[in-house]
């Protein structure tokens, strides 16, 4: 949401910095994502001063210039080349000075230089109206009052008198914050205004004044505008109020108002229009203008259109009702308006309006949302409405729009208030623990700092206890329903921050009777991360095309009617292709070099009436191993067994042993997304598959370098580790030995095979084997032979380990590699 600050400081007056509003705007749970300075005159006319005209003739060279000399007061006096027909010596003007830069309403922005015009120096420019954005004329330069001061900035003369044409310069800043869908309080200037004051009025006494909006009383006309209004809904619009107006003018707004929208990236209309969007923006109550004239039969029905009715909107489109749109219909049930949401062509304000009738209503929350989404028309007013209106707030919304319209054109009630609202909703009534607050807390925030809190958020605290307290929660407060989220609101406003964070730690050493899903994840991320990883989290939703064409069964692909954007249609069935975009997104900004994972779901559709989701942790690379360097001119891509160490040693992080026998191991194939890989199978479920993504799979999606994918299946591990016992081991008393091994074997032969010997003849001996090097040549070693040197790292528990020893054991794993594997010994 976009929050204009000199909007705010309407409501607000406070001489706090601009950094310490922000500050407290995410303290209290409106994250301040983006700040940005936005002038509705580009440049603020800054270099352009007030300049007196001291002498004036034509130019000798050119019949249309006039050769000019102006003082600037203390700035000095300066030629300048005018070429504008009603220059006159005398004459009060406006001067952009040298350096400058001036941006016109047509054409490109021009930096005012010293320069010489046939032959004539000129130091500055005499502007026009147009040069400096302040109206569209260039008939001739701006002449101004001639008791204007010679030498004064041109926008404080200008402001001071109440801008040019009413037309004030202006420097506001763009606050853009994270509006949560909780928050339906703080949807407005005002709801923003309102939290900002309670959290000031406790971290900065007396630093901050609220300034409500302001209503007149009002007196109706002596004609009437007949009106009737039927509710037939009173659970999708539980309150409709209005009013009409006569003696309307639809014309342009005023300079105030227009500066107002345009802050907040709103295009102005007309004043009418603009005034229902400034309340809207105001105060989070949508309002909506009929033209009464074109109201049949002068009366509104407020219920369910007809299914297959077509409704014509204001944007000119026809759109056909589903029939459970909550609409604004007249006696023949012609829809005026799609409730909340969007307003219908025929009925719209235009420029011969001169009746209106205003709507301020509170409709139901996910009917709005249903429409909305259902027609994709996502509107600020229907923003507001499926967040929870305050049903409390529509007569005054309406007063204050008759309230300003009165102000800007010579509007008159002309019928009675109507307010539609047969079953009020009042105030939620909640009782408060104050020593539940300080439990929850775990700081002693004294009762007097809860009350005043309390009342700063009008909650209008009473006691009914010593240690109990009774509030009325307001209207606006629609997540507001217990207990905690009072405290929490206690929390937002008295400040995180000011919690003192204790000098000591504190522990209780506990054994958990099952697994934390949560401290797995934690603690493998932080290992992922430490190993030069970092995590990315893509969207849920994903594009069938990837799927479909590449074999994939589109009958267990679960579909979704995405409105918002139609080419995510389906929830993914694998976490693949949405980190293949995220690397194709890091790439396109000469991000090549990447190791990512990510935790996260996969859909899949059973039958019609059953769907499946699978946690999954993935894992992707490409690009190099590491950043070029003095010391790494020439670093090597990123390869299979690079990925493959990270998951072997991920798994025996997790204490699972994903090379034994407990595994079964296949070689991935005929697969269109793999090249070519590993899977392993626990059983009937494949816990883990990994290996290179296809070479076309990467081309379709930009992507030129090789990618290296890992799936692991997360429930499993969960549940091996969950069955695992942790048992401590002390530290090794005695020394380990090394011993070498290089055999020569058939090409075809795995290190799992060599691995699986040294076990058995080991035991619980062998500490740690490493294949460390692997040699091919057929010249010295033969047709499709390889040399592998394998290291062992031998240790006893119990004992020192003798030459003798080690000597028998290294010669019956010889014995055993040559008589299993025909390996020859390289001695």
């Amino acid at each position: 949401m976009k929050l204009s600050y000199n909007w705010l400081s309407s409501y607000l007056k406070t001489d706090l910095p601009v950094s310490v509003l922000v500050e407290t705007l995410t303290s209290i749970g409106l994250e301040v994502e983006s700040t940005e300075y936005k002038e509705n005159i580009k440049g603020g006319l800054e270099g352009i001063y007030i300049g007196e005209v001291l002498s004036c003739e034509k130019h000798p060279e050119a019949d249309r210039l006039s050769l000019t000399s102006v003082s600037l007061g203390e700035l000095g006096e300066f030629p300048i080349v005018c070429g504008a027909p009603n220059v006159r010596a005398g004459q009060k003007v406006l001067v952009a000075t040298v350096g400058a830069t001036l941006y016109p309403q047509s054409g490109e922005a021009l930096t005012i230089k010293k320069s010489k015009i046939r032959g004539a120096a000129s130091e500055g420019m005499i502007c026009a109206e147009d040069e400096l954005q302040l109206g569209s004329s260039h008939d001739g330069i701006i002449v101004l009052d001639p008791q204007a001061v010679a030498g004064q900035k041109a926008a404080e003369y200008l402001n001071s008198l109440g801008g040019y044409k009413g037309k004030k310069i202006e420097t506001d800043l763009l606050i853009e914050i994270g509006l949560t869908p909780n928050r339906s309080d703080a949807t407005s200037h005002w709801g923003v205004a309102f939290d900002l004051h309670a959290a000031l009025s406790l971290l900065h006494p007396g630093k901050s004044e609220l300034i409500r909006p302001v209503i007149h009383s009002f007196e109706q006309s002596n004609q009437k505008l007949a009106l009737q209004i039927q509710v037939e809904d009173h659970l999708l619009c539980p309150r409709y109020s209005g009013v009409c107006l006569t003696g309307v003018k639809i014309q342009e707004s005023p300079e105030w108002l227009k500066n107002r929208l345009i802050a907040i990236g709103l295009q102005p209309i007309n004043n009418v229009v603009d005034l229902s969007n400034f309340i809207l923006h105001e105060s989070g109550q949508p309002l909506h203008c009929f033209d009464y004239d074109k109201i049949k039969e002068k009366k509104i029905i407020v219920g369910l259109a007809e299914k297959g009715k077509i409704f014509k909107s204001l944007d000119g489109q026809d759109r056909m009702l589903k029939g459970f749109e909550l609409c604004i219909m007249d006696a023949q049930r012609e829809p005026m308006c799609l409730a909340g949401v969007y307003g219908g062509l025929d009925s719209g304000v235009s420029a011969e309006t001169q009746n209106l009738f205003i709507e301020s209503a509170h409709f139901n929350a996910k009917s709005i949302r249903k429409t909305s989404m259902s027609h994709l028309l996502r509107t600020d007013a229907a923003s507001c409405f499926e967040k929870g209106s305050d049903p409390n707030l529509t007569v005054f919304a309406l007063e204050r729009f008759v309230t300003l319209l009165q102000e800007i054109c010579p509007a008159q009630v002309a019928s009675d208030w109507f307010d539609v609202y047969p079953n009020p909703i009042a105030q939620v009534n909640l009782e408060i623990r104050l020593d539940r607050v300080r439990s929850v807390t775990g700081y002693p925030i004294s009762n007097e700092e809860i009350l005043q809190v309390l009342r700063l958020l009008d909650m209008d605290p009473q006691f009914v206890s010593d240690a109990v307290c009774q509030v009325k929660i307001p209207t606006n407060k629609t997540d507001v329903l217990r207990e905690i989220d009072v405290i929490e609101e206690i929390l937002r406003i008295y400040g995180f921050n000011r919690f003192v964070t204790s000098t000591e730690i504190k522990f209780n050493q506990n054994q958990l009777k099952k697994v934390s899903s949560h401290k797995v994840k934690s603690k493998t991320a932080e290992w992922l991360s430490a190993m030069g990883s970092m995590e990315c989290m893509n969207l849920s939703l994903s594009k069938s095309i990837y799927y479909t064409k590449d074999g994939f069964s589109s009958d267990a692909l679960v579909y979704i009617n995405n409105t918002s954007n139609q080419n995510l249609d389906i929830m993914r069935p694998d976490l693949l292709f949405g980190m293949l975009e995220t690397l194709i997104h890091n790439q396109n900004r000469q991000q090549s070099d990447l190791s990512l994972f990510e935790f996260g779901k996969s859909y899949h559709k059973i039958d019609d009436n059953q769907f499946k989701e699978i946690e999954h942790l993935c894992l992707i690379k490409t690009g190099l191993q590491q950043q070029v360097s003095w010391i790494e001119k020439n670093p090597k891509s990123v390869e299979y067994y690079h990925l493959k160490r990270e998951i072997v040693s991920l798994f025996e992080k997790w204490g699972i042993e994903i090379e034994s026998s407990q595994f079964k191991k296949e070689t991935i194939e005929n697969d269109p997304l793999w090249a070519y890989g590993l899977s392993y199978q626990r059983g009937r479920d494949v816990i883990l598959k990994l290996g290179r993504i296809h070479p076309s799979v990467c081309f379709d999606m930009g992507i030129k370098t090789a990618v290296f994918f890992a799936d692991i299946q997360w429930a499993t591990v969960l549940q091996i580790i969950s069955k695992k016992k942790t048992i401590y081991q002390p530290l090794p008393k005695f020394p380990m030995v090394r011993r070498d091994l290089a055999l020569v074997l058939e090409k075809s032969i795995t290190f799992e095979s060599i691995s699986q010997i040294a076990h058995k003849v080991l035991k619980n001996n062998l500490l740690q084997l490493n294949l460390f090097d692997v040699y091919e040549n057929e010249e010295q070693l033969g047709l499709n032979k390889k040399s592998c040197a394998i290291s062992f790292q031998i240790q006893d528990p119990q004992k020192t380990l003798k030459d003798q020893e080690i000597d028998q054991w290294m010669q019956e794993l010889m014995h055993k590699y040559e008589k299993e594997l025909g390996a020859i010994i390289r001695k």
